[in-house]
């Protein structure tokens, strides 16, 4: 999984290779293919709008190496993330940038593009000698004619002449074998039955042949040389397969297969066999189908035309608990369509919510008013006008209420945005972009209310100005803990989506510790993990990094010090040390004492539910605290920044479970504290804070299941 080789047709220069990882980039997703990066005409299909708005993911290349031949590359790489195509871009290695005399013009590039199918193949000879690596067929003659330029493979073809044992690992994508597929969403009016597939497995040494519960060996030859079997297959499952021949001299081992409704046999298409480690489908990364009109909307830049005075439109509307309550509450248009919502706004008077209907009411007194009615109370209603403004009116005092013909919602918006700001506020009304994380303990903290989280907004510096594109790289490790507990991958995951929602802001992501040319390109590096590649030896990177006016953030245990505390403490200001510091889970306080911090504007106490630790490693005269929380009857850092030349430290202790990511007063701390330590305004991500998190009036919809994975 974490290992790429491109095998060359002639040995390479090694002075081409040096500094490689700093040269190579590997991209994924499910739209992804080599030289995308030279397209200059797209069509404006809805399905080209649909795949240029599927998310493509940077794969991390941590390190380069020659096998011995030099005619291999190997690259070290973070974990793919499921069965989607990859593209890889290598430096020329030679090629000239400027075409000789009589040559045509080449880029100084190499473009790869490649997929996770095939097969995991180990060979261990009778001898002790083995081999491991990759296949792309279980027919050995096919994977030896598609591998022929390889010297590693011919150093298998050479070891299949001798007595060993050759083990094929992979999965068998068996959907629709014979029958066509159909556009998504439409329906025949014949219907197929459903496929059953048998497949024959042929080698001239005995078989040993290993299926998932359910599915049997239906007959073996004499000499177990000949196994068949068969499978009715589903969507979106595969069939894990595992072959073992005995090798010697002319071994073959040959695949195929036919259906009920065809018996002839036919090989097996490359496409349909699987590596066994890789991850088909990641629930959580579903992409939302977005209107093409949509494509280039900004949902952060919507949502501040909502809220603006010149659309007005909060006045009168709420979404996701933001705004008034005169008009119908519009979170619920996710659900709908764009082209209803769209007539809406232009025409607001076609289809009229009977729960929000504009009224004529005549007072006794004669004054006449036009607005929305809702009850406040005995005796009392409120009338919303098309300004946002309510007057109370009493309601022995009306003497007729006549339901009007027309909305309250004036005609004209959509001229008064323009194409670009209404394309903006559509994006924000139509797409959830993230959802609160699914609770996965009982003893999760209430959800914060909107007022709490407004009383700490007060006071946000709100700029006009173009905002600094940053590079921001999110560094995790593995999970180690329990259910929502210490889950680095689910934050990395959400919190990449997160941030692809703030205006000039690029995202990668760092399996463990960030790659030289992260180091060497980032502006912001955030580090939630258990710290697994530090070392005293990477503290010249962070050196280097906060030297040219980098920003660091260390959340949680990502203030591991391992083997080197003292030199990681150096750099944070306070590290942990095993069997010396302290740990507790449960209610902490946090307390901002006199802090004037603008990270800690407003924040007086903070109470969560989460883990402490104390007694760290290093010199608290060397932090700037921002908030602290008792332990063991004395006050202990929680909070903290830190300056070392130009660069900036922001540490975190608390963020051991799920749920405190997703309180948006903790969120927002954090947010300000990444801001801050980018060198930019600590209110440039604030409205970040309550996006898919944890808020009241959306706590009834975070227990569903799979909830914002």
């Amino acid at each position: 999984p974490q290992e790429v080789r491109i095998a060359f047709d002639r040995p390479l220069d090694p002075g081409l290779l040096r500094d490689l990882t700093r040269q190579v980039m590997l991209e994924q997703g499910k739209y992804v293919a080599a030289g995308d990066r030279f397209e200059s005409l797209r069509p404006g299909y809805a399905v080209v709008q649909q795949q240029l708005a599927t998310p493509r993911y940077d794969i991390p290349v941590l390190s380069a190496s020659v096998l011995p031949d030099r005619r291999t590359l190997t690259l070290a790489t973070g974990v793919p993330r499921d069965s989607s195509p990859c593209a890889l871009t290598l430096p020329g290695l030679g090629r000239p940038e400027k075409p000789g005399k009589g040559e045509l013009p080449q880029h100084p590039t190499i473009d790869l593009a490649y997929d996770l199918r095939g097969i995991e193949a180990t060979w261990e000879g009778a001898d002790n000698t083995s081999w491991r690596g990759w296949l792309p067929h279980l027919d050995l003659q096919v994977a030896q004619v598609l591998t022929r330029a390889s010297t590693d493979h011919d150093r298998l073809w050479e070891h299949l002449k001798t007595p060993g044992k050759l083990t094929l690992r992979t999965k068998l994508d068996l959907w629709h074998m014979l029958q066509p597929a159909i556009q998504p969403g439409a329906t025949l009016d014949h219907g197929y039955p459903a496929e059953k597939v048998t497949l024959t497995l042929r080698a001239t040494s005995a078989l040993e042949v290993h299926l998932p519960k359910g599915v049997t060996i239906q007959s073996s030859t004499e000499g177990k040389r000949t196994a068949t079997f068969q499978v009715q297959p589903k969507e979106n499952e595969l069939v894990p397969l595992e072959v073992t021949v005995q090798t010697g001299p002319a071994l073959s081992l040959q695949l195929a297969y036919h259906t009920e409704e065809d018996r002839r046999p036919r090989p097996l298409a490359l496409a349909r066999l699987v590596l066994p480690w890789v991850v088909t489908k990641r629930n959580e990364e579903a992409v939302v189908q977005v209107h093409p009109a949509l494509a280039g909307g900004s949902w952060n830049r919507g949502r501040a035309i909502f809220l603006s005075p010149e659309a007005a439109c909060s006045k009168c509307h709420q979404v996701r608990g933001e705004g008034g309550k005169i008009g119908p509450d519009l979170s619920n248009l996710i659900h709908r369509d764009y082209e209803s919502v769209l007539r809406d706004i232009r025409f607001p008077s076609v289809a009229l919510n009977p729960d929000h209907l504009t009224s004529l009411v005549e007072m006794k007194n004669g004054r006449i008013y036009t607005g929305v009615l809702r009850s406040i109370g005995p005796g009392k209603v409120s009338l919303g006008d098309a300004t946002g403004a309510e007057t109370i009116l009493a309601t022995d005092q009306i003497d007729s209420i006549t339901p009007a013909p027309l909305s309250t919602m004036p005609e004209g918006l959509d001229r008064v945005l323009g194409p670009d700001k209404l394309r903006d506020l559509l994006t924000f009304l139509l797409v959830e972009p993230l959802a609160p994380a699914r609770l996965e303990r009982a003893d999760a903290p209430p959800p914060r209310t909107r007022a709490e989280v407004n009383a700490i907004l007060k006071g946000s510096e709100k700029t006009t100005k173009p905002l600094r594109k940053i590079h921001i790289v999110l560094a995790a490790g593995p999970k180690d803990h329990g259910p929502g507990e210490h889950d680095y991958p689910l934050w990395q995951r959400r919190w990449a989506r997160l941030f692809d929602l703030a205006e000039n802001v690029r995202i990668s992501e760092a399996p463990g510790w960030p790659t030289p040319m992260q180091w060497q390109k980032a502006d912001l590096i955030v580090f939630y993990s258990n710290n697994p590649g530090w070392t005293a030896e990477h503290g010249k990177e962070i050196d280097a990094f906060l030297a040219r006016g980098g920003g660091i953030v260390s959340i949680h245990y990502a203030v591991d010090g391992h083997g080197a505390v003292p030199e990681l403490a150096e750099r944070l200001g306070l590290a942990w040390k095993g069997g010396v510091s302290r740990f507790r889970h449960g209610p902490l306080d946090l307390d901002f004492g006199t802090a004037r911090h603008p990270i800690a504007r407003n924040f007086t106490r903070l109470k969560l539910v989460d883990e402490s630790y104390w007694n760290l490693i290093g010199a608290s005269r060397r932090i700037d605290l921002l908030a602290s929380g008792v332990e063991e009857g004395a006050a202990q850092p929680l909070l903290w920044t830190r300056q070392q030349g130009k660069g900036r430290v922001f540490v975190s202790i608390p963020g051991h479970y799920t749920w405190t990511f997703d309180d948006p007063l903790f969120r927002l701390l954090l947010l300000r504290g990444m801001a801050w330590a980018a060198g930019e305004s600590v209110d440039r991500f604030n409205s970040l804070a309550t996006v898919g998190a944890r808020l009241q009036e959306t706590s009834a919809r975070q227990t569903g299941p799979g909830m914002g994975q």
